[in-house]
């Protein structure tokens, strides 16, 4: 595996139907994706490309430049990450039961 390729083994569903681009090649997601989203936390996608030309975007959520962390969260974010580097992992199989139990 190359180091720019991440591996998802991950079930789809379809939502939208066939959706057309429009004269300016661009692709719009429809109401129903973007219900599946809470706009105050996702702001905007990741969008990784198959070998077999399937897309996925992953909802992602920045934080602004600008925005102020407060102590906790900064040191939680410092403990993970010194962590990962001490190899202090596991792999999760069902990732909404472990979000569920956090």
């Amino acid at each position: 595996m190359k180091t720019d390729e991440i591996i998802i083994k991950e079930r789809f569903k379809p939502l939208a139907g066939t959706k057309q681009l429009d004269t300016k090649n661009r692709l719009t997601l429809s109401g129903k994706v973007v219900q599946l989203f809470d706009k105050n936390r996702v702001n905007g996608f990741s969008i990784y490309v198959g070998r077999e030309g399937d897309i996925l975007l992953r909802p992602m959520s920045y934080v602004p430049t600008k925005s102020p962390w407060s102590k906790k969260a900064l040191l939680a974010v410092k403990k993970g990450i010194t962590e990962v580097k001490a190899g202090k992992t596991k792999n999760v199989k069902d990732l909404e039961e472990f979000f569920e139990q956090l």
